[in-house]
């Protein structure tokens, strides 16, 4: 009979005591999403920025396999209201927030219309997986790795995308290098630095 050490067994279970504990919340101060949809207990959702909500919504993902992704749930005349799901240990708790309206206007008033995702597939295609062709052509490798992080910033109505780039073959870093590119929110597309 396999047992686990002590430490591991403790670590679980205090993790799993914060968890239980911080999910233990009381119902006045929790605010459900059917509630924000519904226009009620909007006083208690956090409010976000333009620019912290920005981050938020250029990390959507699609397809969804989990609904984790940020959306809109509501709208008055004051704020726009979204939510997003957090999975923890044990369940998926929802994160609401609200913009001010006239921030979101002025700010990123094409919100819908941006897909984080395809941007990045966009950045990728038009900008990083040309160098990394480019890097190795007469290079066989055997194993291969690629990793890119992406960064966004709202620049007046561009969304400016950069990514630290390293590519490895045969277990030799051939490649490593930050790129930069430009999203026009008027156009909707890609120009490179």
């Amino acid at each position: 009979m396999e047992h686990r050490p002590l430490y591991q067994t403790w670590l679980f279970s205090c993790l799993l005591a914060l968890n239980v504990l911080i999910s233990c919340q009381s119902s006045k101060s929790t605010v459900s999403t059917n509630q924000v949809r519904k226009g009620e207990q909007l006083q208690h959702v956090t409010e976000l920025t333009v620019d912290q909500f920005f981050q938020v919504w250029m990390a959507n993902h699609y397809p969804v396999k989990l609904d984790i992704n940020c959306k809109e749930l509501y709208k008055d005349d004051a704020y726009t209201y979204f939510g997003k799901n957090h999975i923890t240990i044990i369940s998926t708790k929802p994160r609401l927030f609200k913009v001010h309206n006239d921030s979101l206007a002025l700010r990123f008033r094409k919100y819908q219309q941006v897909d984080g995702q395809l941007i990045r597939i966009e950045f990728w295609r038009k900008v990083l997986a040309p160098v990394v062709a480019a890097e190795s052509p007469n290079t066989p490798c055997r194993n291969s790795s690629t990793s890119s992080g992406f960064k966004y910033q709202l620049h007046g109505d561009s969304i400016i995308i950069s990514s630290d780039l390293k590519y490895k073959c045969n277990g030799k870093t051939l490649l490593q290098k930050s790129f930069k590119g430009y999203y026009d929110l008027g156009t909707m597309t890609m120009t490179l630095e």
